[in-house]
């Protein structure tokens, strides 16, 4: 498959204008090179695919570039507000050196961070370059007003400090073959605790020098299958062991390909019931088949896309438990979404209930969404509805093509 980019054309009125791709250059000197590269990443984290990366991670904050590290500094480090850690490698390709070691390198100043506690963290991050005429006296001060409070935020990122749970980003303007193919070897040979994304930016010159046109793109990216053991010795990584998470149970289904997100998800879930995770996993690996994708953002969204392109949520899970069905009418026709909420609350032994602000229908009890886990040994049944609705949703798109 070519993967080139073709060159955007900017439409005004009746204009066109195509834009000419900026050439950026290695090295840290001035001009559009990987200095340039870095300030642009912590200036506007925007442009980076986070939420295609990592969709429950949200808008990372930049704190500083060059964070010093005992194997040399991190180009970018962000935080969320929700204390998920992000580390970029900014590096340009027509860079040799980059071509043979940039993953290494990423992988190395990460196992640098795992090391760290907040305090060391906050500590290194001070000694680090930053923008404007104020610089912070803590990381919690580059936090907006919806983080997590300062505690819980402190407590997050320790957490993921001590999993190694870290979104590791390579970002150039034009990633090789032989990068994918590294990054598809350390996938193939160990799941990730953390997950790596290349990102190609392409930036093209939109009319001034002030004004440029950034286009990001996820190349590739690692998805975690089991927990293991990576070891980063002089820029060499090499999986030492491979291991099952200390709290799965010998019963328990095999996990899916999975993310932080997914990870953070189930962690969070299990402290209410630890037996939901595995039950959910099952019930998500017998999905797979009828196209049913899941989705984790704040919650575990489970997804058909339509042969037509779009997305119908067949319900949602949050953290706290609550399996709620108010979205499904939203881009299914009315008529089965309804009936595919009545007989999931038939199935579950609940009843439907409308909300009174939007008139969405939805499985209640007692007024209420229901708990997953008070419907662990029904899920067999949810399953059923849900293919008798997908085979439905199917028959009425066929009929309007």
């Amino acid at each position: 498959m070519n993967r080139a980019l073709g060159s955007p054309v900017l439409v005004s009125g009746e204009c066109a204008a195509v834009l000419e791709r900026v050439t950026l250059q290695p090295g840290k000197g001035e001009g559009y090179s990987e200095a340039w590269l870095q300030r642009l990443i912590h200036n506007y984290p925007a442009c980076l695919p986070i939420d295609d990366i990592e969709p429950g991670f949200g808008m990372p904050v930049a704190v500083c570039m060059e964070l010093p590290t005992a194997h040399g500094p991190i180009d970018n480090v962000l935080l969320t507000p929700e204390g998920n850690i992000v580390l970029v490698e900014a590096k340009l390709w027509r860079n040799p050196q980059a071509r043979r070691e940039v993953v290494a390198q990423a992988l190395d100043y990460a196992s640098c961070l795992f090391s760290m506690d907040y305090e060391a963290l906050e500590a290194a991050a001070l000694k680090g370059v930053f923008t404007g005429p104020d610089k912070p006296s803590r990381l919690y001060d580059l936090m907006p007003g919806d983080a997590l409070d300062e505690a819980a935020f402190i407590d997050a990122v320790n957490a993921n400090l001590r999993r190694g749970r870290i979104l590791i980003i390579v970002a150039g303007d034009g990633i090789r073959t032989e990068v994918e193919r590294l990054a598809d070897s350390l996938q193939s040979h160990a799941g990730f605790h953390f997950t790596l994304a290349l990102v190609e930016l392409a930036v093209f010159g939109a009319g001034g020098p002030d004004s440029l046109l950034v286009l990001p793109r996820t190349v590739a990216k690692t998805v975690m299958i089991e927990r293991g053991v990576v070891r980063v010795d002089d820029r060499r990584t090499t999986v030492v062991t491979s291991m099952p998470s200390p709290s799965a149970a010998p019963t328990a289904a095999k996990p899916l390909p999975g993310t932080i997100s997914s990870e953070q998800f189930f962690e969070e879930i299990a402290k209410r019931n630890p037996e939901v995770p595995a039950h959910l996993q099952r019930f998500l690996n017998d999905l797979l088949p009828l196209g049913i994708a899941p989705e984790f953002r704040r919650s575990l969204i489970l997804r058909w896309t339509s042969p037509a392109g779009s997305t119908v949520n067949l319900g949602y899970i949050k953290t706290n438990g609550e399996l709620w069905t108010d979205l499904t009418s939203h881009k299914a026709p009315k008529a089965l979404a309804h009936r595919y909420v009545q007989e999931l609350a038939d199935a579950l032994g609940f009843e439907v209930d409308t909300q009174s602000s939007t008139g969405a229908c939805f499985v209640a009890k007692n007024g209420k969404p229901p708990r997953i886990d008070a419907i662990l040994d029904k899920l067999d049944a949810w399953q059923a509805v849900i293919e008798n609705f997908v085979t439905a949703l199917r028959s009425e798109t066929a009929q309007d093509s």
